[in-house]
């Protein structure tokens, strides 16, 4: 017999009417429900049945306004505007000039500030690139707020931008947003070209163009990162898995005070960690130098130093900066002032792209505005959704430039 003392729950939460036991996740973004008997759309789970939810489709009796660790999405109260007519306009790609200027207003909502967090899923080969190269992260990705709910492999294929098919395991890369600054929407006022890439010449799910995730029944907002370049990682970051049952595993965890990726993962866990490539389970440390063509520099005493952000994880996350840097034969954080991002943008072939490694004479180039034209000319590979990639010989790429963006310690 399932009673309540065999449910793992910590609370309770009201959903479409009815009292489930619950289990808080990410500060409120999501719920997981529990019930002893089979329900619509609960799946087994240990000894009773469990499904996910959205926290803004949940109320706690005891708490029914919740200060969510992020803004959600907001609709204009209109009586025509309901959530599911909005849905149904995120998913065309030819809107009219009323409900374009509807979807990019509720779009408009879905704000990053610093301490936001951000997260990419992964798939096996992505998390192992990205145990062994450097400690930072580009292309599409979303609030962390908007996807806790989907904890489900077959749920997360939607949103991977290299999917695993058929994987009964899922990864994802997570970790706190700096600044504004670095992310935009995937609407096809930024990304014209993006929406007209055909099925062939892309990896993953189509981009719409409205700056929402494609899909028939989610309403979650996209973003990638600004000019598609790398954005340094911040100290804390993890990479996570998530088991055929949603369980959230932490497997590695990103010390930029040394540089370093430490496992978190237990032995028990070693089923999750063996299906990446390359990665015996036995490994706890991954060294990862920095990339010199993108990275976080700053100011002490009148030089430049590199250096790295570090907000924590915690509800303070929101009002914390933290730039630091480790001078020389000092073990301790040395506090800088004047933090900035740095990236390396190019031409080539006439083309604006984004350099992002090299070898030798050659030069790894991203283009910065993908669409169908440059794809032909340039003969580009679609690395991953939204992120195409060629190596050019370096004497092609002209009008090479670091571009700044400045993190104004005031900005939230």
């Amino acid at each position: 017999m399932v009673t309540t003392a065999t449910i793992p729950s910590d609370t309770v939460a009201s959903w479409q009417g009815h009292e489930y036991d619950a289990r808080l996740l990410a500060d409120g973004a999501a719920y997981e429900l529990f019930t002893p008997y089979p329900a619509e759309g609960f799946t087994p789970y240990e000894r009773c049945f469990h499904r996910y939810v959205h926290g803004t489709e949940v109320i706690q009796p005891d708490e029914p306004y919740v200060a969510y660790p992020d803004v959600p999405l907001s609709l204009p109260i209109h009586s025509h505007t309901d959530s599911v007519t909005l849905q149904n306009l995120t998913q065309k790609v030819n809107l009219t000039a009323p409900e374009r200027d509807l979807v990019r207003n509720v779009r408009s909502t879905a704000r990053v500030r610093r301490g936001t967090r951000m997260m990419k899923p992964m798939s096996a080969a992505q998390v192992s690139r990205q145990l062994n190269s450097a400690a930072t992260v580009s292309g599409i990705c979303f609030r962390e707020f908007d996807t806790a709910h989907l904890r489900l492999p077959e749920q997360r294929q939607a949103l991977a931008g290299d999917p695993d098919i058929g994987a009964t395991i899922s990864y994802a890369l997570r970790w706190n947003a700096v600044s504004e600054t670095d992310y935009v929407p995937t609407d096809v006022t930024t990304f014209p070209g993006l929406p007209g890439l055909r099925s062939r010449e892309r990896r993953g799910a189509l981009i719409v163009g409205t700056g929402f995730l494609p899909s028939p029944t989610e309403l979650v907002p996209e973003f990638a990162t600004a000019d598609f370049a790398e954005i340094p990682l911040t100290s804390g970051a993890e990479i996570v898995a998530y088991t055929g049952q949603g369980e959230e595993v932490p497997l590695f965890q990103y010390q930029a005070t040394s540089g370093t990726w430490e496992r978190m993962a237990g032995s028990q866990w070693r089923r999750l960690l063996g299906g990446i490539p390359g990665n015996t389970g036995n490994r706890t440390r991954f060294f990862v130098e920095p990339n010199p063509w993108s990275g976080l520099v700053a100011v002490h005493e009148g030089r430049q130093v590199a250096a790295i952000a570090d907000l924590g994880f915690g509800r303070n996350r929101f009002d914390n900066d933290v730039f630091v840097t480790f001078l020389p034969g000092n073990t301790t954080p040395t506090t800088v002032a004047a933090p900035q991002r740095f990236y390396v943008k190019a031409t080539w072939k006439g083309v604006d792209c984004v350099v992002v490694d090299n070898r030798d004479e050659w030069l790894r180039l991203r283009l910065v505005q993908p669409n169908m034209n440059d794809f032909a000319q340039l003969n580009v590979n679609a690395v991953e959704r939204g992120v195409y990639e060629r190596w050019a010989h370096s004497g092609e790429v002209v009008d090479r430039h670091a571009v700044a963006i400045y993190y104004c310690p005031c900005l939230a």
